[in-house]
């Protein structure tokens, strides 16, 4: 039997709905004590993993660029053959080598305030 295609619409939407529920699973993610402040997309990974959040390899980019775009978290500039560092904005600027793991806690206590809310679709 041949199984009919999904429109093109549907598959779209389902395609946002699943980066946008990854989106706020991350931030649920960073928000853990500790967590406020990844070193690379490997370990923000693990993290995800960690706390048994299933997602696609394909999925964390886009979710990471909606995040980012909506200026909930900032990124390191693209390097070519280096990890790509990330941390929940909270009013700071990008945490110097030195302040890795006060900024980390700081985003942490930061995000407590902060929620995110995504429309279920109908």
């Amino acid at each position: 039997m041949i199984r009919p295609k999904t429109p093109r619409d549907v598959a779209e939407r389902e395609a946002f709905i699943r980066v946008a529920s990854l989106a706020a699973q991350i931030l649920i993610t960073l928000r853990a004590r500790g967590r406020g402040l990844y070193e690379s997309e490997r370990q923000l990974r693990q993290w995800l993993a960690d706390d048994g959040i299933a997602h696609s390899a394909g999925d964390i980019r886009p979710a990471l660029d909606l995040l980012e775009s909506t200026g909930r978290i900032q990124r390191a500039a693209a390097t070519k053959n280096t990890p790509r560092r990330g941390w929940l904005v909270n009013g700071h600027q990008k945490p110097s080598e030195d302040a890795t793991e006060s900024a980390a806690d700081e985003a942490a206590d930061a995000a407590e305030d902060h929620t995110i809310t995504l429309a279920r679709p109908s």
